[in-house]
């Protein structure tokens, strides 16, 4: 399964995103006891906290090394990537 990298990121926005379902499914009946009310700003709410995370992830990012630094073995393992595919 991890070596196919599309699957993988398939079967990982699954999991994500029956999770922000289940955190709904827990967390909504405590404010309408009557029964289930989904509202726009529900959607709202999900989009603009990931949104903002996204953002900060993404200028964090830009500014710290992808690789390790100063590690005498990333040359051989940059290899043995390489070589693998």
């Amino acid at each position: 399964m991890k070596q196919n990298v599309a699957r993988l990121a398939w079967i990982a926005g699954l999991i994500f995103a029956v999770h922000i379902v289940e955190v709904y499914w827990i967390i909504e009946p405590s404010f309408f006891r009557q029964g289930m009310h989904v509202h726009w700003l529900d959607a709202a709410a999900v989009l603009g906290v990931g949104g903002v995370w996204l953002a900060l992830f993404a200028a964090n990012l830009k500014s710290r090394a992808l690789l390790p630094q100063n590690d005498p073995r990333i040359e051989f393992s940059i290899a043995q990537t390489a070589n693998a595919n």
